[in-house]
């Protein structure tokens, strides 16, 4: 079964045994890099060199060193606010867009 989300087309396959799902495997919409080097102006004049990704959706991708970031440090809450500034307030230029995906004859649409 294929699915239109809105992340773009998602192909589905479940595997019966006896009349019940055995097992359900999916291959997601293809990802890929839509900018290197974006420059990211978050609020008090902090800059970010970031790599904008598409895996489904937008991901800005920052070394953890550069954003001040150890990986080590017990407790995810600074980090988790770095990312939501990011989405929310950082500037890079431009808005990305989702690329367009085909129609599918016999896609769920969301």
């Amino acid at each position: 079964m294929v699915l239109d989300t809105p992340a773009g087309l998602v192909e589905t396959e479940a595997v019966l045994h006896e009349g019940r799902v055995e097992s359900v495997s999916f291959v997601s919409t293809p990802s890929f890099l839509l900018a290197d080097g974006v420059q990211v102006t978050l609020p008090g004049g902090t800059e970010l060199t970031a790599d904008v990704a598409w895996g489904g959706n937008f991901y800005a991708i920052v070394p953890a060193a550069q954003a001040g970031v150890d990986l080590d440090s017990p407790g995810v809450a600074p980090r988790i606010a770095l990312a939501a500034a990011i989405r929310r307030d950082g500037r890079v230029g431009h808005r990305p867009a989702r690329p367009p995906a085909p129609r599918v004859p016999g896609a769920l649409s969301r």
